[in-house]
């Protein structure tokens, strides 16, 4: 089963980056500068993505 990662500006509402991943995802984390970040994932794997600019 695919997961579907999502990342919407808070105000818009917008999708801003979307991303499939083979296992459920646990946590999250997003850099200091907001530029990149981390998931976590049922599966103990860690996941990093860049958001674009």
């Amino acid at each position: 089963m695919e997961h579907t990662l999502r990342v919407h500006d808070s105000q818009s509402g917008e999708t801003l980056f979307a991303a499939q991943t083979p296992h459920k995802i646990d946590e999250i984390a997003l850099s200091a500068d907001g530029k990149q970040f981390a998931a976590i994932t049922s599966a103990h794997k860690i996941l990093t993505w860049k958001l674009p600019e």
